[in-house]
């Protein structure tokens, strides 16, 4: 992160006049929360609240192989312990392979039947699925043979839509994209159980569409949304520790990956939903946003579609893509950024 992160923490530690900025707007532009709310943070300890275990067939066979010949608006490509996963969002499913030179018909299918999940996240002993218009979280165990879905997590917010494992917590952080709460879970050692810890929410982004997170260290940056700012908090705490207004146009932001020294940001639509304008944007200054201080990497890179997610994979960046026949798109990072994308599916 180096460069990007530094200035992050420059920003919070010197409290320069964006804050300010950024608070006044933010009181002038939120009219749905009141000043107490604004700020409010609300950690609810859940007791170690255990998941709904499922029952398990005791007998080895494998997931079946993919039935679809392409991805139909795929959200996440990512590895997690020795996994390729695509998360195949209007297929209803996750797909997975240790092969990633395989096409994708190929693939297997960890899941089905879900509703639109958008993410999923693995500590090598378990990985967890949101499963997002169905507000749940499911819980998968590699046994006899196969990825099996051992446990199950209802009622997880409003649309879950960003999970992601933090190693230093031991913990795997669910975002509820509606409500401003994240769900921190873990598993107990006795029972072999995830079980919910906290729950932690940001009043202000209640009913405000925020797609994802990304964790930087202490700190946790969430994407603007429907709210139409960029808020970064304390990992721990969940207090704000900074408000980035961003302009209309890039409200609607997928997701931020930090590079280098810049900040590399997925915009799926603008403030009000429309997805003409999507795009792929880079800026060494999240404060110059408002003012359209950022690179415009789709017209750079001839990019058509709605870009969405990425993820590091080694020395490459993942980036998926909606709309186009372009569904995963590569690039390598070199001395002065990242590489002209590949189509990868």
């Amino acid at each position: 992160m180096g460069a990007a992160l530094a200035l992050l923490e420059l920003y919070v530690l010197s409290g320069i006049s964006m804050a300010m900025e950024a608070d006044e707007w933010e009181v002038q532009n939120i009219s749905e929360h009141s000043e107490e709310e604004t700020g409010q943070i609300i950690i609810t300890d859940m007791g170690m609240l255990p998941a709904k275990r499922l029952s398990v067939i005791d007998i080895y066979y494998e997931n079946p192989v993919n039935s679809y010949q392409e991805l139909k608006v795929p959200s996440l490509y990512i590895r997690q312990r020795g996994y390729y996963f695509i998360v195949d969002t209007y297929h209803d499913q996750v797909l997975y392979t240790q092969n990633p030179n395989k096409p994708v018909k190929d693939w297997q299918v960890m899941a089905g039947g879900m509703n639109r999940p958008h993410a999923i996240a693995g500590n090598g002993e378990v990985w967890l699925v949101v499963d997002t218009d169905n507000n749940r979280v499911l819980v998968f165990e590699r046994m006899n043979g196969r990825f099996e879905n051992t446990q199950c997590f209802e009622q997880i917010g409003i649309r879950p839509h960003d999970i992601k494992y933090d190693d230093e917590t031991d913990s795997f952080f669910v975002w509820s994209s509606m409500t401003g709460e994240m769900y921190i879970l873990k598993r107990d050692s006795v029972s072999g159980l995830m079980c919910i810890q906290e729950v932690r929410k940001i009043c202000e982004l209640d009913n405000y569409y925020i797609r994802s997170f990304t964790m930087m260290g202490d700190m946790i940056l969430f994407v603007s949304g429907t709210n139409g700012y960029m808020l970064l908090v304390d990992k721990n705490s969940f207090k704000v520790l900074q408000r980035y207004p961003v302009s209309d146009e890039i409200a609607g932001m997928a997701c931020v990956k930090v590079i280098a020294d810049s900040f590399y940001i997925t915009v799926a639509c603008d403030l009000y939903g429309r997805q003409e304008g999507a795009v792929f944007i880079r800026t060494n200054d999240l404060c110059g946003l408002c003012e359209g201080d950022y690179e415009n990497l789709s017209v750079e890179y001839g990019l058509q579609g709605i870009p969405y997610y990425i993820e590091q994979i080694d020395d490459c960046y993942y980036m998926t893509n909606h709309g186009t026949s372009m569904s995963v798109f590569r690039f390598q990072e070199t001395y002065n950024g990242l590489s002209r994308p590949e189509v990868v599916y």
